[in-house]
């Protein structure tokens, strides 16, 4: 059995991380006041506010898993050995590009 790729998983999760924060696709919400999980997205009576930060990293990880187990390790790692880092670092970008509505000042 090969061996997962740690360079695929890191490069597919950080693709599927901005993919399902910019389509607002959380796996499920978390409820912090009550201590609860929705697993779909219907309105729930709650005291407070729900937390998809949770739900966008399962989503993205359940993107990335099958992509590390199906990718070979040498291959993808040989390939893009010293363009690794450049895929986090548009990934940062692209949610603080997302993110910029909330730090705009007052209209």
């Amino acid at each position: 059995m090969p061996r997962p790729s740690a360079a695929a998983f890191s490069l597919a999760y950080c693709c599927g991380y901005v993919a399902a924060f910019a389509l607002d696709l959380p796996l499920f919400l978390y409820y912090p006041m009550e201590g609860r999980f929705a697993w779909n997205w219907a309105p729930f009576d709650s005291v407070g506010p729900s937390m998809a930060w949770y739900g966008l990293m399962a989503s993205a990880c359940l993107f990335a898993l099958p992509v590390a187990l199906v990718a070979p390790e040498r291959r993808v790692f040989a390939a893009l050995r010293n363009l690794l880092w450049t895929v986090p670092v548009a990934a940062l970008l692209c949610c603080a590009y997302l993110l910029r509505v909330f730090f705009q000042g007052p209209a």
